[in-house]
């Protein structure tokens, strides 16, 4: 089904107005057509202009037209002379428009009998019901009808733009001093090898190493030497003893 771009809204002034006026902002509101695009003669046509020449030029531009019926609709439709909202279905007709005719303020579906013969093709169609207790999903289905996809909801527009908050505030703390969560998972800190690790305790353990020589022992006992490595003792597990070392003393 091809996608609707240029709707025509037809109601009665008298009992319709507020519901066209609602239907009307659902379209360009949530369905994204432009206003340019959803005709209502309450708002296109300019003072002073030829009102059966706008409208069926406008029609004749349109792709669809959604018709409302409402209570007084069947009444104005079959009155003597002039009525605009039966000369608006039947340029509908005329012009092989999509039509979407739908029942509002607890009006009845009419009869083929009821109608004038010109609008006669209308009772072949799917007519539906919007009711204000069900307004959202009844006009849903009028939005299927038109072939238009559902437009963003501000829910998901929400969403995205969290999203994107959150996105540059981690971005913004990942770059501050170290002392934030967000900058240490953004700047992880490198342990060292096991490699490396040996190396610098064996450089320590050389460097701070000291001898203590046991003097007052006798030549006839072993001699003791033990080394001590300071902090790097700590890690290489403290001092340890070397015994006996009796030819190193006796040199």
């Amino acid at each position: 089904m091809a996608k609707v771009s240029k709707v025509f809204i037809s109601y009665r002034r008298d009992d319709a107005a507020d519901l066209a006026g609602r239907i009307r902002d659902r379209m360009i509101q949530n369905w994204r057509l432009s206003k340019e695009n959803v005709f209502m003669d309450i708002d296109n046509i300019k003072v002073g202009a030829d009102f059966m020449q706008v409208i069926e030029r406008t029609i004749r531009e349109c792709q669809a037209m959604v018709i409302l019926i409402s209570p007084s609709w069947l009444a104005q439709v079959n009155k003597p002379g002039v009525s605009y909202v039966r000369v608006e279905a039947e340029l509908a007709i005329r012009f092989r428009l999509r039509l979407i005719p739908i029942l509002v303020g607890g009006a009845k579906l009419p009869g083929a009998d009821q109608l004038p013969e010109s609008l006669r093709p209308l009772t072949n169609l799917n007519i539906r019901p919007v009711r204000p207790d069900a307004f959202d999903f009844d006009l849903d289905a009028v939005r299927r009808s038109l072939g238009i996809g559902r437009g963003p909801g501000i829910s998901v527009f929400a969403a995205i733009s969290a999203l994107l908050l959150v996105a540059i505030g981690a971005g913004t703390l990942s770059q501050t001093p170290r002392g934030n969560p967000i900058y240490d998972l953004a700047h992880p800190r490198t342990a060292p090898s096991a490699t490396q690790r040996t190396a610098a305790h064996v450089s320590l353990s050389f460097q701070t190493a000291s001898i203590d020589t046991d003097s007052s022992a006798s030549a006839q006992s072993p001699a003791s030497v033990t080394v001590h490595c300071g902090n790097a003792g700590k890690l290489l597990g403290g001092g340890f003893s070397l015994e006996p070392v009796k030819d190193l003393m006796s040199t």
